[in-house]
């Protein structure tokens, strides 16, 4: 190689080693996994509590019996019973929910555990939520949850999610409410 050809190979390496860098075009977005809740427009989707209840499906026949919540749930909240109380404090079922839910802010809350309203949740609590929830899903009323039972479906544009959040609230203010005069007729005594 001579020497005019290597000051000229040397030149064209920095001048394309020293150039600024080809403008990147962006990737379009893949049509991969829904983005937006006016996506599920239509949908079926599962919510946390279906997905805890259908992994509570212990001989994963597909369907939950009663049986098969109720002693799962048990096992669930002596799982989380990190004091041996007997009882769920806030702090250990925040701790239940974010690992069974993914959040300590899903549906049923706290609240709807808590019967009694003493800040604590005794296994009766849990398993008579638990109860209620399984009466309220099991639409065919045959005593067991199947997989159809456990969907949500969207309809209209999307969740309005401050719709739900307000229903919610409602519902639980008016849970609230009938408690406490539950507790006034009693005298502000338990049980």
């Amino acid at each position: 190689m001579t020497r005019n050809s290597s000051f000229l190979l040397a030149a064209m390496a920095l001048t394309a080693c020293g150039s600024s860098p080809e403008t990147l075009t962006p990737r379009p977005v893949s049509a991969g996994p829904t983005r937006t809740l006016q996506d599920l427009n239509g949908s079926q989707v599962v919510m946390p509590l279906g997905l805890f209840l259908a992994g509570l499906d212990v001989d994963r026949d597909t369907r939950i019996s009663h049986a098969e919540m109720l002693d799962s749930a048990t096992e669930s909240f002596a799982n989380s019973d990190a004091d041996g109380s007997a009882h769920l404090s806030p702090i250990e079922f925040a701790d239940w929910s974010r690992t069974n839910f993914g959040t300590e802010e899903s549906v049923p809350g706290r609240l709807h555990f808590d019967r009694d309203l003493d800040g604590r949740i005794s296994l009766s609590e849990f398993n008579t939520t638990f109860d209620e929830i399984f009466l309220r899903l099991d639409a065919n009323q045959d005593g067991m949850l199947n997989r159809t039972e456990l969907l949500v479906k969207i309809d209209g544009t999307g969740i309005d999610t401050q719709a739900v959040r307000s229903q919610i609230e409602s519902e639980i203010r008016q849970e609230m409410q009938n408690k406490v005069s539950e507790m006034c007729r009693r005298g502000g005594r338990r049980g």
